[in-house]
């Protein structure tokens, strides 16, 4: 056991926004941990009154549960994750549907979870925008390849397909300093959209895939979960985000990390 907090948590969001929300349980003492399976589109009708949930709708699913399950047990302050089965809870992370917008700046999801819990944002600066909440303690390093790199074609909203800041980094030989993470499909769609040919790690699961980040030098990507998982352990990174939406106002926007850009 890693913690004798009694907080019981449940959760139903993507594998990104699981990631994030571990800034608030860890906050409150960590606990046990529940992800609800299927749960999205329920989540957002109760709470947001929205028809479904969009391109997440159907998730978490059970495979979803078992490529993030070891890293989230292996965080300190969690005692057990595993999937709710009607359990009594104390705290339903679920409720940030209803704080999409905290009033403040920056929006980003640990403001958006830490008011769905009722903290307050200024007395826990630091831990919610300044510090890492996640941990790898078995780094493994891809033999000559510092930097990891993610791309998809999620929450590219106002992007370019052959972006200009990608293009750059390439022409600066970033091809032959990286990794690319992710599945196989993100992989290909990153190699079309460039016309070029990239070394793929491929990770099993979200354990594998926090090794990799955690032992990288930095970390290049979109909205993804592997950005959100590389923000979570505190990395050095380079942010591409939607440009339909001011950067200020994004979810992923965390401006006390002064080791993490944006473009």
């Amino acid at each position: 056991m890693h913690t004798t907090s009694k907080n019981v948590f449940t959760h139903s969001g993507t594998t990104g926004d699981t990631f994030l929300s571990l800034s608030v349980v860890k906050l409150l003492g960590g606990g046990d941990m529940y992800l609800r399976l299927h749960n999205m589109n329920n989540m957002i009708q109760q709470k947001l009154g929205w028809p479904d949930a969009g391109i997440h709708s159907g998730r978490m699913s059970q495979k979803d549960f078992d490529v993030i399950a070891e890293l989230i047990r292996h965080q300190p302050y969690i005692n057990k994750f595993e999937v709710y089965n009607g359990e009594s809870w104390t705290h339903e992370l679920e409720e940030v549907c209803r704080h999409h917008q905290v009033g403040r700046i920056p929006r980003n999801f640990s403001n958006q979870y830490a008011r769905s819990q009722g903290i307050d944002l200024d007395d826990n600066l630091k831990e919610l925008q300044m510090y890492a909440w996640m941990e790898c303690r078995e780094p493994r390093k891809v033999p000559n390849k510092p930097i990891a790199i993610a791309r998809n074609d999620h929450y590219q909203e106002g992007n370019e397909l052959d972006s200009p800041s990608w293009r750059n980094f390439i022409n600066r030989g970033l091809l032959e300093q990286c990794f690319f993470i992710g599945i196989d499909s993100d992989h290909a769609w990153f190699e079309d959209a460039f016309k070029v040919k990239v070394y793929h790690h491929k990770t099993p699961d979200f354990m594998e895939m926090a090794r990799v980040i955690s032992a990288a030098e930095m970390f290049i990507g979109n909205q993804s979960s592997p950005a959100g998982l590389a923000i979570a352990l505190g990395k050095t990174c380079m942010i591409e985000t939607r440009k339909n939406e001011k950067l200020d106002n994004n979810e992923i926007f965390y401006p006390y990390r002064t080791n993490i850009q944006y473009f």
